[in-house]
């Protein structure tokens, strides 16, 4: 028994250690106990206080709530995704959510209290004195920042206080109800009620407050210098918190027409028998939607497990929601016993169905909370407007056949189908990889044709700002499709430079505009690269402030190497000018480096963890990969510099005309776009990327099978006039030569194809589709043509 005692505090204490589960399990237990407490309040008020008093307090005490609610304008959900980014901004992001709430709620309460005669008469007692006016608008506020506390805390990776201070409202609550039935009869329910939440909230806030100031000074000494402009921010989470408002709103009125509908249909009787069933299965859909906040606010924390906290959420609703509908669905009517013996014997069945419901909405609310976690606002609205849709559909058409149980199917219906969509989504490494090329070279041709030539909303006026201030109004202008995160103008000027404006959709696109900005600065600062200036895309503005956020690249106008080749250029001068204009980059920074362990980290692991996280490769896949690199590369000489990172077809511009003097004859290179991944790696990784681009052309395969192709039998990539140049120019040093050189050259270059945001030739970011497509192919078989040693 004692070594059961041990096992059991282990297994605990490891759980503990776990942010996610920690988080959720506080979350979970806060529900139920509020739950449990609230039940126990209730049923003790309804024999204290005559029925004709109870039915006002309790409908003051659930309109104040209401009024808190929508007062809250999201930031429940905003607070805990911004707080642990805000740094030394926490203590203002704190106090400015609860500003902006309190007062929210005191204006939302006053206009409720001023129109009370015309959407609520049977609620004249509440002005029956400025006393009960005034403490009505203050526990509408507290109560507000009662309900905000919580999502604070949760940021703040306190929420182990969540159920402490739940359980201890609950109980004080309860207390109260018996001194308020004899001072005052007609609203003590709402006095027992709100009374406790001051020194409540007054108290935790203080434990937040010293909280809050040990992580701002915990992101001093962590090196941040400066606090987040304060506007910046709050714009930021505002939009964040208006979305997922529009989005609570959406669902809430299913949960309010269902009701009405549930009324009109089948009368007050079956509509009180679903509710009772409704108020228990609600409590269980709950619990996901804890372990989805707890999912939330982690991965703001870290950014990179969003994966594994997604994993470990789902597990812990699993584990915690499935026993307990279980139980459910077993002891349906003796859980209604706590109604009467008529819920027990009229209810039971809605209930089954409602709580065999909770088993889908696990992997909805998880999938929503990844969808937060990326600030994918835009799905998220949709999701749960879609959700609202199907169920009232569905409730109405199936309400005059199966009654209140036709409502419980319109539930389950609608869950297990966003349901069967999330999931879906989320095993999209596993089955994408498994497509057959002809449909999904179909679905992107519909797709294509489906994503017309024109700017998304608003595009157009910011445009015409950039182009009233610099000078390039009324010149000839294009769009690019629009993708997620960014949206591409083309101004042609009539010379042989053009200028391309890239405009931020989302704080994703905002980030790689900075990113790339930094990048092409960093290269044109760089006074050993001179020669090579002329070749980089220049910055000619941009704009980093929130909700404008652009980039305009001034770049050379000419056909693509693809075009080129298409057109019956020879591949061979296309290749060699193509790494002949990369000269200046080994001259003034390569050097020949023995390969470490460190030098090998540096250049993969970007790319692994972008696999880890986008592409979701398994810890065991991404392990052997990281191996067989490090076994075949390390040790071996390469000329290492700055290269460029992405030198495929579409970013080589060529053209006709006399070449620059000292270089080969025949074509001229102007230039070269996408330098997004310019580092200092193996220069051999640009020939490589160059010829496997077009091995890809020619076969008109995906990266992902002529890699594991060229794999199997690496002498098409040796031989390939990409490569043959970069023997020429001495970039392989023989690094690559033999065949688990070659390979292992070949599987680097492709590792940094994989591993962009932005891979060569696509003009969407790499989403798990394409990632799964072209990354699994090879990681599949690491263990089978990569086994040996050198």
């Amino acid at each position: 028994m004692e070594d059961v005692s041990e096992q059991f505090v282990a297994l605990r204490e490891r759980l503990a250690a776990v942010p996610v589960i920690k988080s959720g399990l506080s979350l979970m237990t806060g529900t139920m106990l509020t739950s449990a407490l609230g039940l126990v309040f209730w049923v003790i008020a309804a024999r204290l206080y005559e029925p004709a008093a109870f039915g006002v307090s309790t409908t003051a005490v659930y309109t104040m709530i209401m009024l808190a609610d929508v007062a809250c304008i999201g930031l429940r959900t905003g607070l805990v995704r911004y707080i642990p980014q805000a740094g030394r901004a926490t203590t203002r992001t704190i106090v400015w959510g609860y500003a902006l709430v309190t007062t929210a709620a005191t204006v939302t309460a006053g206009i409720f209290l001023i129109g009370l005669g015309w959407w609520a008469p049977d609620l004249t007692e509440l002005r029956n004195s400025i006393l009960v006016v005034g403490f009505f608008i203050l526990s509408t506020a507290f109560w507000a920042l009662f309900m905000l506390e919580d999502a604070v805390l949760v940021g703040l990776r306190k929420a182990p206080w969540v159920p402490i201070e739940n359980t201890l409202f609950g109980i004080l609550k309860i207390i109260l109800l018996f001194p308020m039935a004899s001072l005052s009869p007609s609203l003590g329910v709402f006095w027992a009620w709100t009374l406790p939440v001051f020194p409540i909230v007054i108290g935790i806030n203080v434990g937040v407050r010293r909280v809050a100031q040990r992580k701002v000074r915990a992101a001093r000494r962590a090196g941040e210098r400066r606090r987040p402009s304060m506007r910046a921010l709050l714009t930021e989470i505002l939009a964040f918190s208006l979305a997922d408002w529009f989005a609570a709103v959406a669902r809430l009125a299913a949960l309010g027409v269902i009701p009405l509908m549930v009324l009109a249909e089948v009368g007050k009787v079956e509509a009180g028998y679903f509710q009772a069933a409704w108020l228990i299965a609600f409590t269980i859909f709950a619990l996901s939607m804890n372990a989805a906040y707890a999912l939330l606010a982690e991965s703001s924390y870290e950014k990179n497990s969003l994966h594994r906290n997604s994993i470990q959420a789902g597990l812990l609703s699993l584990a915690l929601t499935l026993p307990v509908i279980l139980v459910g669905v077993v002891g349906a009517p003796y859980l209604l016993l706590i109604y009467g013996q008529e819920f027990a014997d009229n209810s039971a069945s809605v209930l089954r169905i409602l709580l065999l419901a909770a088993i889908p909405n696990i992997a909805h609310q998880i999938y929503v909370g990844r969808l937060r976690s990326q600030s994918r606002m835009g799905w998220v609205v949709f999701l749960e407007t879609l959700l609202s849709v199907l169920v009232v559909v569905l409730a109405a058409a199936l309400l005059p056949r199966y009654g209140i149980d036709g409502v419980g199917y319109a539930w389950l219906i609608g869950l297990s189908a966003l349901a069967l969509y999330a999931i879906v989504a989320e095993t999209v490494w596993w089955w994408a990889a498994r497509l057959d090329a002809r449909l999904v070279r179909a679905v992107g041709v519909l797709v294509g044709l489906s994503r017309p030539d024109r700017p998304a909303r608003g595009m157009e006026g910011r445009l015409s700002r950039f182009q009233d201030r610099t000078g390039l109004a009324g010149v000839e202008t294009h769009w690019r499709p629009s993708v997620k995160d960014r949206q591409v103008a083309i101004i042609g000027n009539g010379m042989e430079r053009e200028t391309v404006v890239e405009f931020a959709r989302t704080s994703a696109g905002a980030e790689e505009l900075v990113r790339r900005r930094t990048g092409l600065e960093a290269l044109h600062r760089d006074r050993r690269l001179h020669d090579v200036h002329r070749l980089v895309p220049v910055v000619r503005d941009h704009d980093e402030t929130p909700g404008r956020e652009y980039l305009a690249l001034e770049q050379p106008v000419g056909p693509s190497a693809r075009a080129l080749l298409a057109s019956g250029v020879d591949r061979t001068e296309v290749c060699r000018h193509a790494l002949w204009g990369l000269r200046p980059l080994r001259d003034a920074t390569g050097r020949v480096v023995l390969v470490g362990a460190e030098d090998l980290d540096r250049w993969i692991e970007a790319p692994l963890e972008h696999l880890r996280t986008v592409g979701r490769a398994s810890a065991d896949q991404l392990e052997e990969l990281q191996h067989r690199l490090f076994v075949d590369l390390v040790g071996l000489p390469l000329p290492v510099g700055t290269i460029h990172g992405e030198l495929g077809l579409d970013n080589i511009i060529l053209g006709t005309g006399p070449s620059r003097p000292g270089g080969p004859g025949g074509l001229h290179l102007r230039g070269y776009c996408r330098w997004d991944q310019s580092c200092d790696a193996p220069f051999v990784v640009d020939a490589a990327t160059l010829a496997m681009s077009d091995l890809v052309t020619q076969r008109r395969r995906e990266l992902g099978d002529v890699t594991a192709s060229l794999l199997r039998d690496p002498a098409p990539f040796e031989a390939h006039p990409a490569m043959q140049s970069a023997a020429v120019e001495g970039w392989g040093s023989g690094g690559y030569t033999g065949p688990v050189q070659a390979r292992a050259v070949l599987l680097l270059a492709w590792l940094f194809q994989v591993g962009s945001p932005l891979p060569p030739g696509r003009t969407v970011s790499s989403d798990g589709v394409w990632l799964a497509r072209n990354a699994q192919p090879v990681l599949a078989l690491l263990d089978d043509v990569l086994e040996f040693q050198p």
